[in-house]
Order: structure tokens, then sequence, then C-alpha cells
């Protein structure tokens, strides 16, 4: 009995920590302290839960949930072995950050399982967290106050993780405006688009604007949410984006000439060639994490397939590819008896065209990645194993 009432305890504590936690993306100052808050607010109660409760750890530990989601992870910490720039990094540091991946899915697992949990409040939480950012950032830009920075989420630091980050929580406002039900609340969620919708505007970052679009999604008929076209929309966009790379640029710039977004479509373009030029010797093994590309200013290749290829081979690259499928094949059953899988499609592709637009390797520390990324997969893959367990239930 005082085991079931510790666990209790153990289950409403991380909940709350855990929504706390979606807060400080938008509200802590550096990307250090939300690694601190990661460690203490969210990792330690999820290892405690993971070692006193059989049944959460069964439900976690089921290899179709976790082999897409962390093969890739793996692969890349795993390359860290055979890299030859090891000066910055102990050959364990990369499989303890595929460790803390691990325990950040358990904790949405839990999190979303909590008997307190609703989408709406979750979404809330996210909304708040974009809102309080957005205003923050307004302030610095247009007032006279204190001129501090959010790391990683500041108009003059950079601006396209910034602006991924409203991005997303815009369209969370949009999505809670079409489930609301009350005039009153719907106009409050509408309000609520326009903060984020002017730090998306004043970054000028191209990407995050072109994914506004992504919210005539909450109003498109269910019938066209086949997984097939679920499937050309995510590895169409992909493919699009990865044939520049063997479009002659010359070719491109006599088309499009100067335009501020096709330049730098132009620079992504370049080192993506870069990339796959320096692989072409090392397609097997990759050359390993922390290997930097030979160019300056641009060390990693902006796009997750081929920096993927680029650090750990073939593996690696079809590790993204399984990743990918997985999470559009669990959106497609998620899609079919919840809006929120609506939701949860426009969130996963803001971050899956961030990571093929300006992504560095995913396997890194708490920042503005987890949110963009990480999260929504998490979101999907605890999604998915609800359903596993209902359908368990059902059939029993």
């Amino acid at each position: 009995m005082f085991k079931k009432q510790l666990l209790g305890c153990l289950y409403s504590l991380q909940y709350y920590l855990w929504l706390g936690f979606l807060l400080c993306f938008g509200t802590l100052s550096n990307n250090s302290k939300l690694s601190t808050y990661f460690y203490v607010g969210v990792l330690l109660p999820a290892l405690l839960i993971f070692a006193f409760s059989k049944a959460w750890r069964d439900r976690f530990m089921v290899p179709a949930l976790l082999l897409p989601v962390l093969l890739l992870p793996l692969l890349l910490a795993v390359s860290n072995f055979w890299t030859a720039d090891k000066a910055f990094y102990e050959p364990l540091f990369f499989l303890k950050q595929v460790l803390f991946l691990a325990f950040f899915f358990f904790s949405v697992l839990v999190a979303t399982g909590y008997k307190s949990f609703t989408p709406t409040r979750f979404l809330k939480v996210v909304l708040l967290s974009g809102l309080i950012n957005a205003l923050y950032n307004l302030w610095l830009y247009y007032g006279d106050g204190w001129r501090g920075a959010l790391e990683g989420y500041t108009l003059v630091s950079n601006p396209n993780p910034l602006a991924s980050f409203h991005a997303i929580t815009l369209l969370v406002a949009v999505y809670l405006a079409t489930e609301s039900k009350l005039l009153w609340q719907r106009l409050l969620y509408v309000a609520c688009v326009l903060p984020s919708l002017l730090i998306v505007v004043l970054s000028d970052a191209k990407l995050p604007l072109l994914c506004l679009w992504l919210g005539s999604i909450f109003f498109l008929p269910k019938r066209y949410f086949t997984k097939l076209n679920l499937q050309l929309l995510v590895f169409g966009s992909a493919a699009l984006l990865m044939l520049v790379c063997f479009i002659p640029k010359e070719y491109l710039a006599e088309i499009y000439g100067g335009h501020g977004f096709l330049s730098s479509f132009l620079a992504r373009a370049d080192i993506w060639r870069e990339a796959l030029t320096v692989i072409s010797n090392n397609w097997v093994l990759g050359l390993g994490i922390g290997r930097e590309l030979p160019m300056t200013n641009w060390p990693y290749s902006h796009n997750l397939f081929i920096e993927s290829f680029r650090i750990a081979g073939f593996t690696a690259f079809f590790s993204a590819f399984f990743l990918v499928f997985k999470v559009v094949t669990w959106l497609y059953t998620q899609i079919q008896y919840s809006t929120v899988g609506r939701l949860l499609l426009v969130w996963f592709l803001v971050g899956f065209w961030a990571s093929m637009y300006y992504g560095s390797q995913p396997l890194v520390r708490p920042d503005d990645r987890w949110f963009i990324f990480w999260l929504p997969i998490a979101l999907i893959a605890a999604g998915q194993s609800k359903g596993r367990l209902d359908a368990r239930g059902r059939s029993g």
C-alpha cells in the first residue's frame, strides 16, 4: 500500500514537472539551464518511476516503439568510436545522450498516461510558453529596456529556431481556436496568434514562414488523410529539397536571380554537395560524429538525411528514413480517431522540414531541437503506445 501511494505521489510530481519543462523552452535564459531542469525535473523522476513501476517498464520496453525512435541516435553515438575528432568528447558522451533521449521518451509516455492529462491542458502550456517568449522578444525588439537574450530564441542570435518555435506555438493557437466551442475562447486563441506571427515575420526566417500554411490541415476533410497522401507529403517534400543538390547552381541562379530565400536555398545546396563529396569514400561507416565539414562557416550538413549519412554511413541514412516512415504510419492511425493527430502531423512537419533545411545531427542535449523535432515524435510514439494498450484491452 505504501509503495502504491508513493508511486501515486511520484506520478503527480513527474506530471507537473514535465509540464514545467515544456514551459521552460520559452522562458529559461539559456540551454544550460534547460539541461539542468531536465536532469532534476524530468530525468530523475523518470528514473525512479522506471525503477519502481513494472507496469510502466513493460509499456515502455516495446521493441516496435523503441527501435524506430532510438536506432538513429544509437548509430550516431556509436560512430564516435571511429571519429578522428575526439578532443572535446569522451567516448561515452554521445551514448549518454541516447540514454537521456530514451528517458525523455519515457517521461512523455508517463506524463501523457497520467490521470489528469488532457491534450488541451498540455497545449495550453505550450501556448503559454510561446506567448511569454514572444512578448519578451517583442519587448527586446521594440523597447528601450534591458537588452538581454534568450539563447537560441532571440531575434538577434539565431532566427531559425526562434521562428520555428513560434510557427509551432502559432499553429497550436489556431488548432485550439478550431476546437473551442465558446466564442470568447476562440477570440482569445486567435489573439494569441498575433505575437507569434510577428516573431516569425520579423525574424526573416524563410522556412518557418512557409510552414504557416500547414494550418490549413486542420480544416481538411478526413478522407484526405490516407496513408499514401501522408507519405507523399512527408517524403515528397524531403525529396524536393534534396533534388536541389543535383540541379546546377548556375541554372537556378539564372532562373531565380538574387531573391533572398532562393539565395539561402542555393547556399544549402552547396553545403549538401560538399557533404556528399566528403562522404563519397566513407559511405559504409561514415566519418564519425564530431567531424566537421571543411567549410569554416558551415560545420555540418544542414540536412537530417545527409548529416546522418555523413556521420554514420548508409545504416544511419536508412535508420533516419525508417524513423520518419514509422512516424508517418503512426500518425495515420492517430488521425483516424483524434483531431490531435492533425496537430501532431503539423508539429512533426515543421520539425522535419527544419531538420531538412537547417538542422544538425539530432543527438544533442536539451535545446530547441528537442521541442521542434523530438517532442512531437515522443508524443506520437506515446499515442501509439496508448493505442496498442487500448487495442489489447479490447481484444482481452
